[in-house]
């Protein structure tokens, strides 16, 4: 076998080594052949039907790795494909490789595999078991391991034997107490008895990381744009520490597995992952190795689960709108608010009607008498002053009469109290017409679509179909959130529903945002990890208990209450200013100009009068003139 990267792929069947093969073994290679099968059968073989192997050995070696491996593969149990690869022509794949099976020779030899040990070519979440051929050192085992921390990869066991020609097990514990996070001492866990064949306890692999050891956890935390998930809050001594959803949320990580966060604050947004490998923001921190993780309302998208590792989604919040609250009623639309169009229509019909009758009456004076009264004249004027609540300085004398005006003003006193009592709380309240109810309403209103920056790339294929949007910086979006609470103001702010939910129950007695009844989308809330990060799998396996038992729920309801996005202010008694009678005073003046109208048809009507009739009028002039008392004579 030579070391220019040849793919051998066996396929094995049942091999009986005594027959098949002729290979001549030293005991203690015979020994690191027999403890690595026995290995390989324990943790590899009950979940994987394919192995694959790399290796990196000189060329002086060659032929002692080709026989040592012949060796291996007859004594690993049967039925099973093999696959070795030169770790120098190792060739990216999509379904990256995950016996993580390692041969080397020496420390130098596994620097090559050191350069492609990333997540092209291997699962790094993965146990990853290096065997060598030769004696290794434990300086030389302090640099393998050395490799495998830098790249957060701490599930690592070396396979080796000593100068007494046993054959060891070797591991490392980068946590050994809060002062010790990075120990790269390898540690011996098993040894092989030759005597009898057996490694001498069953520990082939020691779980590490649910105990962290009080070691320190740098947690990036940005402070722009993330509320309730992330909240800047002052301390007794006024320095600014994190409190919020995902900073509670890590708290009970910590407990679990026992670490200590440290949440570095960050005056910025979480920032973006692009898709040549570069970031900004919080998560370009991550990106950078500055912080183990990012919190503050971070989504699940698709760059930044290139370049970073995502925990299982802890929340699910829609993608929602701000919107204006809605016009306000104008002066004279208050003061037909109280009545529905079809009250207003009843009502008139009833006055048409009465008005109707009283004028029909009118030329029946026994019928008149007998329902209005004797002497009671001018009918319209009447009902109109009884609509008004004007007091009636003559009643009817008949009985009849009586009752029927009692009817009326029984009728009128409930209609006017109750028109009276919501105009009232029309005129103190500060309700508004209904806002926009559908995106399409936006749209037919041509309202901008305001979005904040590092929410662009999310709604990215939304903005070619709403032409009509403007992109503004992190810092500025509760400026942008405040000014849907203008009357008028033409745009819509996108946000998180969860955000409106925890602004509203913060503002409540001041003032509450509007959000449009439909939604854009739901996506998945997450934190971010460095790549392949060794805490990732310990990590959603709690996330997804705490989903299992409501905790994280009662987390966040203690920031954002769903029952707030429907809450008003608290208004306090009001003493009623000019602003609230405006509507009352059009009614004023527009009834004073109908009156001048009137008043100058009368004037016409007596103008033409006069003018078309003048001889007329001369006569009744002189026969009241010759027709005169005795006492003038």
């Amino acid at each position: 076998m030579n070391n220019k990267g040849i793919i051998i792929l066996f396929i094995i069947s049942t091999i009986d080594s005594s027959n098949s093969f002729n290979i001549i073994l030293n005991n203690q290679t015979e020994d690191l052949v027999t403890a690595s099968a026995i290995i390989v059968n324990k943790l590899y073989l009950p979940i994987l039907s394919h192995i694959t192997i790399v290796h990196s050995i000189s060329k002086e070696n060659s032929q002692k790795f080709s026989d040592t491996f012949t060796s291996f593969i007859t004594i690993v149990k049967t039925n099973l494909t093999y696959q070795i690869e030169n770790v120098i022509s190792l060739k990216q794949i999509f379904d990256k490789r995950r016996s993580n099976l390692i041969f080397i020779d020496s420390l130098e030899s596994f620097k090559t595999v050191c350069e492609h040990l990333n997540q092209n070519y291997f699962k790094l979440r993965k146990l990853f078991t290096v065997i060598s051929i030769n004696i290794l050192k434990e300086t030389e085992m302090e640099g393998i391991f050395d490799c495998f921390m830098k790249r957060l990869v701490i599930d690592t066991n070396i396979i080796t034997y000593d100068e007494n020609k046993t054959v060891n097990l070797f591991t490392f514990f980068p946590y050994r107490n809060e002062n010790e996070c990075s120990n790269i001492k390898p540690i011996k866990i098993n040894s092989f008895n030759s005597s009898i064949e057996q490694w001498n306890n069953d520990k082939f692999y020691i779980r590490r990381s649910n105990d962290l050891k009080k070691c320190l956890l740098h947690i990036g935390s940005a402070a722009v744009a993330a509320e309730p998930a992330v909240i800047l809050k002052n301390n007794s001594k006024g320095a600014l520490q994190v409190a919020g959803i995902e900073k509670d949320i890590f708290i009970e990580l910590a407990h679990r597995l026992n670490f200590t966060p440290n949440f570095v604050i960050y005056l910025e947004s979480v920032g973006s992952i692009f898709s040549n490998g570069t970031g900004k923001g919080v998560l370009g921190k991550v990106l950078e190795g500055k912080v183990d993780a990012a919190i503050g309302f971070v989504t699940l998208q698709y760059e930044r689960a290139m370049f970073l590792s995502e925990t299982t989604a802890y929340a699910m919040h829609p993608l929602a709108l701000i919107i204006p609250n809605g016009e306000e009623y104008g002066d004279m639309e208050k003061l037909l608010r109280p009545f529905t169009a079809i009250v207003w229509r009843i009502l008139f019909i009833i006055l048409l009607f009465s008005s109707f009758f009283a004028l029909i009456f009118l030329k029946f004076p026994k019928i008149y008498n007998f329902v209005f009264g004797r002497g009671v004249n001018h009918p319209l004027s009447i009902i109109i002053a009884i609509h008004l609540g004007v007091p009636q300085p003559r009643l009817p004398k008949r009985n009849f009469a009586r009752f029927i005006l009692l009817n009326f003003l029984a009728y009128c006193l409930v209609v006017r109290s109750s028109y009276q009592g919501a105009v009232f709380n029309i005129l103190m309240s500060n309700d508004r017409k209904p806002p926009v109810a559908s995106i399409n309403e936006i749209m037919d209103k041509r309202y901008t679509f305001y979005i904040y920056e590092s929410l662009s790339s999310r709604v990215q294929g939304l903005l070619i179909a709403y032409k009509n949007h403007k992109i503004f910086p992190n810092a500025d979006i509760d400026k942008y959130r405040r000014k849907t609470l203008e009357q008028n103001f033409r745009g819509v702010v996108f946000n998180y529903e969860n955000q409106i939910h925890y602004l509203n129950q913060l503002n409540y007695k001041k003032f509450t945002y509007t959000i449009c009844k439909e939604h854009f989308l739901v996506p998945s809330f997450v934190f971010y990890f460095r790549k392949n990060h060794f805490l990732i799998g310990e990590v959603n396996s709690y996330i997804e208990r705490m989903l299992a038992n409501g905790l994280i729920e009662f987390i966040s309801s203690k920031y954002a209450d769903k029952d707030y996005l429907k809450m008003k202010p608290d208004e306090a008694p009001k003493v009623l200013q000019i602003k609230h009678i405006y509507g009352a005073i059009e009614l004023y003046f527009l009834c004073n100009c109908v009156s001048v109208v009137i008043f100058i048809m009368e004037l016409a009507t007596k103008l033409k009068h006069s003018l078309r009739f003048p001889k007329i009028r001369a006569k009744r002039r002189s026969r009241i003139s010759i027709v005169r008392p005795e006492h003038a004579r």
